[in-house]
Protein backbone atom coordinates (compact mmCIF):
# COMPACT_ATOMS: atom_id res chain seq x y z
CA UNK A 1 0.00 0.00 0.00
CA UNK A 2 1.50 3.38 -1.00
CA UNK A 3 1.65 6.04 1.25
CA UNK A 4 -0.61 8.43 0.49
CA UNK A 5 -3.31 5.85 0.36
CA UNK A 6 -2.16 5.11 3.62
CA UNK A 7 -2.48 8.49 5.18
CA UNK A 8 -5.73 8.50 3.17
CA UNK A 9 -7.20 5.26 5.05
CA UNK A 10 -6.01 6.37 8.28
CA UNK A 11 -7.43 9.97 7.97
CA UNK A 12 -10.78 8.21 7.32
CA UNK A 13 -10.73 6.24 10.36
CA UNK A 14 -9.97 8.86 11.83
CA UNK A 15 -12.92 10.97 11.08
CA UNK A 16 -15.08 7.57 11.43
CA UNK A 17 -13.91 7.47 15.09
CA UNK A 18 -14.80 11.26 15.61
CA UNK A 19 -18.30 10.96 13.95
CA UNK A 20 -18.85 7.60 15.94
CA UNK A 21 -17.76 9.19 19.51
CA UNK A 22 -20.03 12.72 18.63
CA UNK A 23 -22.62 10.13 17.98
CA UNK A 24 -22.40 8.03 21.48
CA UNK A 25 -22.32 11.92 23.16
CA UNK A 26 -25.38 12.45 21.19
CA UNK A 27 -26.90 9.33 22.60
CA UNK A 28 -25.63 9.51 25.85
CA UNK A 29 -27.12 13.23 25.94
CA UNK A 30 -30.74 12.17 24.99
CA UNK A 31 -30.70 9.31 27.38
CA UNK A 32 -29.88 12.10 30.32
CA UNK A 33 -32.84 14.02 28.68
CA UNK A 34 -35.58 11.12 29.95
CA UNK A 35 -34.03 11.48 33.45
CA UNK A 36 -35.76 13.89 35.47
CA UNK A 37 -33.80 17.07 36.75
CA UNK A 38 -36.00 18.43 38.96
CA UNK A 39 -35.34 15.62 41.66
CA UNK A 40 -32.67 16.72 44.60
CA UNK A 41 -30.57 13.13 44.59
CA UNK A 42 -30.88 12.22 48.01
CA UNK A 43 -31.57 8.95 49.43
CA UNK A 44 -34.30 8.45 51.62
CA UNK A 45 -32.71 7.95 54.61
CA UNK A 46 -29.84 10.23 54.36
CA UNK A 47 -29.40 13.66 52.49
CA UNK A 48 -27.14 14.54 49.20
CA UNK A 49 -23.92 15.71 50.79
CA UNK A 50 -22.54 18.17 48.41
CA UNK A 51 -18.61 19.59 49.09
CA UNK A 52 -18.35 23.25 48.69
CA UNK A 53 -15.49 25.42 47.79
CA UNK A 54 -14.58 28.53 47.14
CA UNK A 55 -11.31 29.65 45.22
CA UNK A 56 -11.17 33.75 45.00
CA UNK A 57 -9.56 35.20 41.74
CA UNK A 58 -10.45 38.70 42.94
CA UNK A 59 -11.48 41.74 45.13
CA UNK A 60 -13.31 44.25 42.76
CA UNK A 61 -15.10 46.53 44.94
CA UNK A 62 -15.60 47.89 48.66
CA UNK A 63 -17.42 50.73 49.36
CA UNK A 64 -17.01 51.06 52.38
CA UNK A 65 -20.49 53.99 52.77
CA UNK A 66 -22.65 51.05 51.48
CA UNK A 67 -20.94 48.02 52.97
CA UNK A 68 -21.10 46.66 49.42
CA UNK A 69 -18.43 44.46 48.37
CA UNK A 70 -17.71 42.57 45.10
CA UNK A 71 -15.54 39.58 44.45
CA UNK A 72 -15.04 37.30 41.79
CA UNK A 73 -14.66 33.64 42.87
CA UNK A 74 -14.92 29.62 41.41
CA UNK A 75 -17.73 28.61 43.36
CA UNK A 76 -16.87 24.57 43.70
CA UNK A 77 -20.14 22.55 43.75
CA UNK A 78 -19.29 18.25 44.00
CA UNK A 79 -22.06 16.08 44.62
CA UNK A 80 -23.36 12.35 43.73
CA UNK A 81 -26.26 12.58 40.95
CA UNK A 82 -28.93 9.35 40.43
CA UNK A 83 -27.88 9.45 37.04
CA UNK A 84 -25.19 6.91 36.03
CA UNK A 85 -24.69 4.98 32.77
CA UNK A 86 -22.81 2.30 31.37
CA UNK A 87 -19.86 3.16 29.21
CA UNK A 88 -19.90 0.10 27.27
CA UNK A 89 -23.27 1.36 25.67
CA UNK A 90 -21.96 4.44 24.80
CA UNK A 91 -18.73 4.39 23.16
CA UNK A 92 -16.92 4.00 26.21
CA UNK A 93 -17.80 7.24 27.11
CA UNK A 94 -17.05 7.97 30.67
CA UNK A 95 -17.96 11.45 31.27
CA UNK A 96 -19.76 14.04 29.55
CA UNK A 97 -19.64 17.89 29.38
CA UNK A 98 -23.48 19.29 29.39
CA UNK A 99 -25.42 22.23 30.34
CA UNK A 100 -25.77 22.76 33.91
CA UNK A 101 -30.17 22.72 32.87
CA UNK A 102 -30.30 19.17 32.24
CA UNK A 103 -29.13 18.13 35.60
CA UNK A 104 -30.39 18.81 39.12
CA UNK A 105 -27.89 21.37 40.73
CA UNK A 106 -27.84 22.20 44.22
CA UNK A 107 -29.49 25.73 45.03
CA UNK A 108 -26.25 27.77 46.29
CA UNK A 109 -26.97 31.29 47.21
CA UNK A 110 -25.67 34.18 49.16
CA UNK A 111 -27.60 34.75 52.21
CA UNK A 112 -25.92 38.18 52.85
CA UNK A 113 -25.68 38.89 48.84
CA UNK A 114 -27.48 42.67 47.47
CA UNK A 115 -27.98 40.92 44.15
CA UNK A 116 -28.39 38.31 42.49
CA UNK A 117 -25.02 35.63 41.57
CA UNK A 118 -23.69 36.95 37.97
CA UNK A 119 -22.13 34.22 36.10
CA UNK A 120 -19.30 34.80 34.33
CA UNK A 121 -18.19 31.38 32.90
CA UNK A 122 -20.31 29.33 30.25
CA UNK A 123 -22.85 27.38 32.77
CA UNK A 124 -21.19 24.10 32.14
CA UNK A 125 -20.78 20.64 34.54
CA UNK A 126 -19.08 17.38 34.20
CA UNK A 127 -20.43 14.08 35.10
CA UNK A 128 -19.23 10.60 35.18
CA UNK A 129 -20.63 7.96 33.99
CA UNK A 130 -20.80 7.09 38.32
CA UNK A 131 -22.91 9.51 39.12
CA UNK A 132 -19.88 11.54 40.07
CA UNK A 133 -20.94 15.70 39.49
CA UNK A 134 -18.34 18.54 39.37
CA UNK A 135 -19.78 22.42 38.78
CA UNK A 136 -17.34 24.96 38.95
CA UNK A 137 -19.25 28.31 37.79
CA UNK A 138 -16.95 31.81 37.73
CA UNK A 139 -19.72 33.83 39.64
CA UNK A 140 -19.59 37.70 40.29
CA UNK A 141 -20.98 38.11 43.90
CA UNK A 142 -22.27 41.55 45.79
CA UNK A 143 -22.87 41.11 49.61
CA UNK A 144 -22.59 43.07 52.67
CA UNK A 145 -20.21 43.69 55.12
CA UNK A 146 -20.12 46.34 58.06
CA UNK A 147 -16.92 48.53 57.11
CA UNK A 148 -17.59 51.16 58.63
CA UNK A 149 -15.75 50.95 62.02
CA UNK A 150 -13.17 49.18 59.88
CA UNK A 151 -9.82 50.44 58.23
CA UNK A 152 -9.35 49.02 54.82
CA UNK A 153 -6.14 50.53 54.81
CA UNK A 154 -4.95 48.12 57.32
CA UNK A 155 -7.09 45.29 57.90
CA UNK A 156 -10.90 44.54 57.19
CA UNK A 157 -12.81 41.35 57.90
CA UNK A 158 -16.04 40.24 55.66
CA UNK A 159 -17.99 37.06 55.89
CA UNK A 160 -20.04 35.53 53.10
CA UNK A 161 -22.40 33.05 54.22
CA UNK A 162 -23.41 30.47 51.46
CA UNK A 163 -26.42 27.93 51.60
CA UNK A 164 -29.17 26.62 50.12
CA UNK A 165 -32.25 28.90 49.82
CA UNK A 166 -34.98 26.13 49.92
CA UNK A 167 -33.32 22.40 51.33
CA UNK A 168 -33.21 21.71 54.85
CA UNK A 169 -29.98 19.57 56.26
CA UNK A 170 -32.24 16.42 55.80
CA UNK A 171 -32.44 16.62 52.11
CA UNK A 172 -29.10 18.40 51.39
CA UNK A 173 -25.88 18.71 53.76
CA UNK A 174 -23.25 20.73 52.92
CA UNK A 175 -19.67 19.84 53.72
CA UNK A 176 -15.95 19.94 53.71
CA UNK A 177 -15.74 23.57 52.74
CA UNK A 178 -12.29 25.02 51.82
CA UNK A 179 -11.31 28.87 51.15
CA UNK A 180 -8.80 28.80 48.41
CA UNK A 181 -6.13 31.66 46.88
CA UNK A 182 -4.20 29.73 44.44
CA UNK A 183 -5.56 31.92 41.99
CA UNK A 184 -5.72 35.43 43.30
CA UNK A 185 -5.01 37.69 41.16
CA UNK A 186 -1.48 38.83 41.69
CA UNK A 187 -2.16 43.21 40.86
CA UNK A 188 -5.50 42.84 42.56
CA UNK A 189 -6.12 46.76 44.85
CA UNK A 190 -6.63 44.41 47.57
CA UNK A 191 -4.25 42.24 49.50
CA UNK A 192 -5.74 39.33 51.25
CA UNK A 193 -4.58 39.00 55.08
CA UNK A 194 -6.15 36.04 55.78
CA UNK A 195 -9.03 33.08 55.04
CA UNK A 196 -11.45 30.56 56.44
CA UNK A 197 -14.25 28.68 56.03
CA UNK A 198 -16.80 26.95 58.39
CA UNK A 199 -20.02 25.02 58.40
CA UNK A 200 -22.68 26.32 60.51
CA UNK A 201 -26.06 24.89 61.48
CA UNK A 202 -29.10 26.90 62.66
CA UNK A 203 -32.29 26.09 63.74
CA UNK A 204 -35.67 28.13 63.65
CA UNK A 205 -39.09 28.81 65.69
CA UNK A 206 -41.05 27.87 62.46
CA UNK A 207 -39.56 24.44 61.69
CA UNK A 208 -37.73 21.40 63.41
CA UNK A 209 -35.31 21.01 60.94
CA UNK A 210 -31.75 21.76 60.88
CA UNK A 211 -30.43 24.52 58.08
CA UNK A 212 -26.75 24.50 56.56
CA UNK A 213 -24.58 27.51 55.85
CA UNK A 214 -21.42 27.96 54.84
CA UNK A 215 -19.39 30.99 56.30
CA UNK A 216 -16.54 32.47 54.38
CA UNK A 217 -14.12 34.86 56.07
CA UNK A 218 -12.12 37.18 54.11
CA UNK A 219 -9.23 39.69 55.88
CA UNK A 220 -8.09 41.93 53.11
CA UNK A 221 -6.25 45.85 53.43
CA UNK A 222 -6.11 48.23 50.54
CA UNK A 223 -2.60 48.02 49.06
CA UNK A 224 -0.98 51.38 48.16
CA UNK A 225 -0.02 52.49 44.45
CA UNK A 226 3.22 51.56 44.69
CA UNK A 227 2.21 48.15 46.45
CA UNK A 228 -0.13 47.10 43.27
CA UNK A 229 2.54 48.13 40.96
CA UNK A 230 5.07 45.67 42.78
CA UNK A 231 7.48 48.70 43.83
CA UNK A 232 10.12 48.33 47.31
CA UNK A 233 10.55 51.96 48.45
Amino acid sequence: MGKGLLLCVICILVTQSKASGMADQRSLVSYLSDHDNTIIPKKESSPVNVTVSLTLIDILKVDKETGQVDIVAWVSNTWKSNFQWDPARFGNVSNLAIPSKLLWVPDIYAYNGISKMEPLSPDLLVIAHTGDVVYVPSIRISFLCDLKRQDISTNATCELKLGSWVYSGYKMDLINPRFDLSSYFSGSKYEVLGVSAKKETSYYQCCPEPYISLKFVLSFKEQSSRGILGINW
